[in-house]
């Protein structure tokens, strides 16, 4: 299931309702990767947590908050490596708007896995 509620409450809850994998795309990156650290840890009770970063989008994205706008395939290439090495992320999520055609087929290439 796709998420943004990133708190033990609901991780809970995701649980309670037979959600077992969350993935969270466009959530702040610390507050992700705390909360799959406390739910691996057995502190809080919850579902398998993914990490998607945020929406890696073309110019002028549809939700600039939670986006990394890309204008070129290398800068794609770049995005996605910062996301696998910075963000720990388990995949991408890519816009499927047409101005995104340039991100995703270098994306595609260099990561486990892409939603969008």
């Amino acid at each position: 299931m796709h998420a943004h509620l990133v708190s033990d409450l609901g991780a809970r809850l995701c649980l309670a309702n037979g959600v077992t994998p969350v993935r969270y795309a466009g959530s702040d990156r610390d507050a992700v990767l705390a909360l799959r650290e406390r739910v691996e840890a057995s502190r809080v009770v919850g579902p398998r947590i993914l990490s998607l970063g945020p929406l890696l989008d073309g110019v002028s994205p549809g939700y600039p908050l939670l986006s990394w706008p890309l204008t070129s395939a290398a800068q794609a290439r770049l995005a996605v490596e910062r996301l696998r090495r910075d963000y720990r992320v388990d995949g991408v999520i890519l816009s499927t708007s047409r101005r995104s055609r340039v991100v995703r087929a270098p994306a595609t290439r260099r990561i486990v896995w892409v939603s969008g």
